[in-house]
Formats: structure tokens, C-alpha cells, sequence
């Protein structure tokens, strides 16, 4: 039975801490799914209080990698978009120097 008192205060802290301290709404729905999905725990599995606070830095990691894959996108994006304009300032440059 201590267990499973344990367990659900970890959860209801998991649940507490991701509403109070996460502005991004996003990061707030991915930690209240890792919770829900959470099996409910035997009298014999102490590895449940783990598997919180697990499910808890897993989704957070997920969560962290797919904004990388934003940002190493809209760096991609910048670099072509600077490159083109690096293209510009050379033609420019060539053309002033052929006019003068």
C-alpha cells in the first residue's frame, strides 16, 4: 500500500509541477499524457515511482529533440536564403566594378 501512496503523490507532483511551471502549453499536454498512460501499479512493482519520473524525462527529451528538428530546419532555410543573398551581393559588386 506505501507504494502505491507514493506513486500517486509522485503523479499528482508530476501533474502539479507541469501545470505551475511549464508556460508552454505543449510541454504541459506531453507531461500530463506521459503521466496518464502510466500502468497502474502492483503492490510488488517498486520500479513504478521510476517509471515516472522515466516517462517524465522521455517526453521531455522528445519534446526538446522535435524543437531541434524545427530550429535545424529553419537554419537550413536561413542558409539557402543567405547564400542566395551572398549570390546577390556578388553579382552586385560585380557590376559596380565593371561599370566603374
Amino acid at each position: 500500500m506505501c507504494i502505491v501512496r507514493n506513486i500517486d503523490k509522485e503523479v499528482e507532483k508530476a501533474i502539479e509541477s507541469a501545470v505551475i511551471t511549464n508556460d508552454d502549453q505543449e510541454e504541459d499536454i506531453a507531461i500530463t499524457a506521459a503521466v496518464s498512460v502510466i500502468p497502474p501499479p502492483t503492490t510488488y512493482d517498486i520500479t513504478s515511482t521510476t517509471t515516472i519520473a522515466d516517462l517524465s524525462l522521455q517526453c521531455q527529451l522528445e519534446h526538446i529533440l522535435q524543437r531541434l528538428k524545427i530550429l535545424e530546419n529553419d537554419n537550413s532555410k536561413l542558409r539557402q536564403e543567405n547564400m542566395k543573398l551572398r549570390e546577390e551581393n556578388l553579382k552586385l559588386l560585380q557590376e559596380l566594378k565593371n561599370s566603374k
